[in-house]
């Protein structure tokens, strides 16, 4: 009974991490700030009992790649003369992530007993398939909808965001999407490692799950799917041996959920509804014989936006968020969204701090990537995976997977060897 109360316990501050919300009881304070200083309390608590400390020299090659962005955002503030503030301090986002990440990570190791990166993927992968069902189950029972939002504070502009989106607690959106796309690519890579007859099919049933209801939150999600088809195919064609193990599982799991999928669509409105607009493209392909999508629409036709001169390209206008609310001595062109009218990141980067500001931030991700992939030298694969999946989401949005990389580089190789401490 105990073991299954850490479990849960863990579960709970996993969820609160990859998807962070606002509690109405603490007003500006979100639940992955919480967890950060908690974090601080325990790494006084281990630097107390064990007396001795170290910085490892991954956080030093993180800290210094964070500094080109900084640098040029602020290079961009002062030559646009502006008080647009979003990626000056990017370095502390990514710090109360990791730090963030380390309390979780400590938890699972005190729950476990041991650490893998498997097993803190599979918390992500349990977390997501439960943000998924909630999500469902909210939009059938408008009562637990109201119940969930009223926990979280700003739910007001939560839920302008999201509209009508299906949504969890804390899990909406393009953020959802692209933390579901990078927990797809993880299932995807286990998959073909697995051995396991019974995590063989958690890994399926999970995948189809976040893969289907995920896509109905936050059609980003379709990124990881896609990737995940492909790397299963190469890697089913290079003759991996579980490959036809893998085959029947899929094929017993999908002879369940497919009549089950079939009977919610014929069925169930809600159901209905959110399938129809989570595959909008698929569905559009089949009943007209092109892929259409309402969101691809308004990319493509209005928000494709270049910079019109030199000093824009190289270090931009100074301006991602709206500039119209956030800055009030702002006398230009009016927008309704982000500046120019853009949710494109790439476009949103190079519209704030130019090719040069872009540039460092690909660079950064590109670092992590590397870290962790020198870090797990066995995982190269998976971690190159998840680098794609970010590089391609900004072609639709600013959302990233800071989350993903910092609670991965939060598990260290020594696993917190006795009588040292290392970050």
């Amino acid at each position: 009974m105990i073991s299954v109360l850490k479990i849960v316990f863990c579960l709970i501050l996993t969820d609160f991490y990859i998807f962070p919300f606002e509690p109405v009881a603490l007003p500006g304070i979100n639940v992955k700030m919480i967890l950060a200083g908690l974090s601080l309390l325990y790494i006084c608590f281990l630097l107390a009992t064990r007396r001795t400390a170290s910085i490892g020299t991954d956080l030093l090659k993180i800290f210094f790649l964070t500094i080109p962005i900084s640098l040029f955002s602020l290079l961009s503030n002062v030559i646009n003369d502006t008080s647009d503030y979003s990626f000056n301090f990017y370095f502390v986002s990514v710090f109360v992530w990791m730090a963030a990440g380390f309390f979780v990570v400590s938890m699972i190791r005190w729950c476990h007993e041991k650490l893998s990166v498997q097993l803190v993927a599979n918390y992500l992968i349990v977390v997501c398939c439960i943000q998924c069902l909630l999500a469902l189950c909210m939009e059938s029972n408008p009562e637990l909808k109201d119940f969930i939002d009223s926990l979280m504070g700003g739910s007001e502009a939560f839920m302008g965001n999201a509209g009508e989106r299906m949504h969890g607690l804390g899990c909406a959106l393009d953020v959802a999407g692209g933390r579901f796309a990078a927990i797809l690519v993880m299932i995807s890579y286990f998959i073909t490692k697995e051995h396991s007859k019974i995590k063989l099919c958690f890994y399926i049933l999970a995948f189809i799950l976040i893969a289907v209801l995920g896509n109905m939150i936050g059609r980003t999600a379709i990124v990881g799917v896609v990737l995940s088809i492909i790397y299963m195919l190469f890697d089913l064609f290079r003759g991996n041996p579980s490959g036809n193990k893998f085959g029947l599982y899929l094929l017993g799991c999908l002879c369940i959920i497919v009549p089950a999928l079939v009977v919610l669509y014929n069925t169930n409105d809600v159901f209905y509804k959110q399938l129809r607009f989570g595959f909008e493209g698929f569905f559009s392909f089949v009943e007209t014989g092109r892929w259409q999508t309402t969101s691809n629409d308004i990319l493509f036709k209005s928000m494709v936006v270049f910079p019109d001169n030199l000093k824009t390209w190289i270090i931009g206008d100074g301006y991602s968020a709206n500039p119209s609310i956030a800055d009030p001595y702002y006398v230009g062109k009016t927008y309704h969204g982000f500046y120019m009218d853009t949710d494109i990141g790439y476009l949103r980067f190079i519209f704030f701090f130019g090719l040069l500001g872009m540039a460092s931030m690909v660079a950064f991700y590109i670092g992590l990537c590397c870290i962790c992939c020198k870090r797990f030298e066995n995982l190269k694969i998976l971690m190159s995976l998840i680098l794609m999946v970010n590089l391609i989401i900004w072609f639709k949005a600013t959302s990233d997977l800071l989350p993903i990389f910092s609670i991965l580089l939060c598990i260290d190789r020594t696993d917190l060897q006795a009588g040292k401490f290392e970050l």
